[in-house]
Formats: C-alpha cells, sequence, structure tokens
C-alpha cells in the first residue's frame, strides 16, 4: 500500500508541474462575450479552460449586467457633490477654529506680557515668579514707588450688623471711594471699589473697613502708565 501511494503521489506531482507550465506558455486568451440577453439586460460570459490530470474541461460563467438608469446616476452625482460640499466646509470650518485659536493664543501672550510689565514697574519690595509680592505690609497699607497713572481695585469680604456702615478706599489721607455695607444678618458679603488715579510717589493705598473681616480681601496696583 505503502508503494502504491507514493506512485500516486510522483504522479500527481508530475501532472501538477505539467498544469503550471502550460498555464504559462498556453497562447490563447479567455474568450470573453458581452452581448444584449433581453430588454435591457446584458450578459458577460467568461469562459475559463480547467485541465485536471489529463482531462481539459472549459467552464463558462455567465453573468447578467443590470443596467442602472441615468436618474440614478445623477442622484448619486448629486450626492457625491453633496458629501464633498460638506467635506470642503468642514475643512474650512477647522482652518478658521485652528487660526482662531492662535490669534486667541498670541493675544493671551501679549496680554500676559503687559500684565507683566505693569507689575514690573509697579512693583515692591520682592518678586515671585514675574507677579508682585506685596510683603511687610503688616499694617493694612500698600505702598508705591515709581508714580504713575494707576487702576487700583479692592475686593472686601465681610459680614455686616449694621445698614448704614461705610467701607472707605483711601489714598493717604484722601477718600477716593465709598460703598455702604449691606445688611448680611451674620452671613459672608462681598464688595468691589476701583477706579484709576494719579499716584505720586511713595504714596499709600489703604482699606478702611468698620465692619468684620471674613477670609481674605484683595487689593490689585496695575500701572496703567507715566
Amino acid at each position: 500500500m505503502h508503494a502504491v501511494w507514493e506512485q500516486r503521489h510522483a504522479a500527481l506531482k508530475a501532472y501538477f508541474h505539467e498544469l503550471l507550465e502550460g498555464a504559462q506558455t498556453d497562447p490563447d486568451h479567455i474568450p470573453i462575450t458581452f452581448q444584449r440577453h433581453k430588454g435591457e439586460v446584458f450578459q458577460l460570459e467568461v469562459s475559463v479552460k480547467l485541465q485536471v490530470l489529463k482531462q481539459l474541461r472549459v467552464a463558462t460563467y455567465c453573468i447578467e449586467m443590470v443596467p442602472i438608469s441615468l436618474e440614478r446616476i445623477d442622484v448619486l452625482e448629486s450626492k457625491m457633490r453633496d458629501l464633498q460640499d460638506e467635506v470642503d466646509q468642514l475643512r474650512e470650518d477647522s482652518e478658521e477654529v485652528i487660526e482662531n485659536q492662535s490669534r486667541g493664543l498670541q493675544d493671551l501672550e501679549v496680554s500676559v506680557k503687559l500684565l507683566q510689565d505693569h507689575a514690573g514697574a509697579g512693583a515692591g519690595d520682592d518678586q515671585s515668579g514675574g507677579l508682585v509680592c506685596w510683603n511687610n505690609n503688616a499694617d493694612g497699607i500698600v505702598r508705591t514707588n515709581p508714580p504713575g497713572l494707576y487702576h487700583v481695585t479692592a475686593v472686601v469680604n465681610y459680614k455686616s450688623k449694621s445698614t448704614n456702615a461705610a467701607i472707605q478706599f483711601m489714598k493717604g489721607a484722601e477718600c477716593i471711594q465709598t460703598a455702604y455695607c449691606g445688611f448680611t444678618d451674620g452671613y459672608c458679603s462681598s464688595t468691589t471699589l476701583a477706579c484709576t488715579t494719579r499716584v505720586e510717589k511713595n504714596q499709600q493705598f489703604a482699606v478702611k473697613c468698620p465692619v468684620s473681616l471674613t477670609g481674605m480681601s484683595f487689593l490689585t496696583i496695575v500701572r496703567l502708565g507715566k
């Protein structure tokens, strides 16, 4: 049995090589026909030669080609154009968003640079990371060294049991702004005082608050120019 199988295996191998060599050297072309089948339906016929062992067979494949109406083609082209328009619009929108983001980042960098310049011009005793740190102000008074035009803002957090108490914004001995406290019945409240004023050298700013302070209050000074 083993010898018979070896002989058959050798014969199949030889036939397979003949089949490959015949496929490479066969000059005949595969016959193809395309003709009207019935009505508007066309038929594509493709004949393929198949050789198995020593026998040659021809297999014919028939494919019916159903025509597509011009109306359906027009609809498809219209949808493709609409899709292309949407893609172009999305591309333009994305480019506009990227441009606006870049412009916003540039504006932010310019704003930060201006703030740093103003902070450096009106700096106190120390600086940390480019921001002004007003130290040694245990008396609650901020002193400016260089004269110029300043924008000053004070945010005061407080609790008040009175309806006529007034928070005063002081420049030296002069009260430059007043804000009246509302009755908070023990609850926390906040008020903001802000103004743009001319400041002379070593002039002092302070906030007088006759009610109880809560949390942390803030005093911001920005030098606008000489």
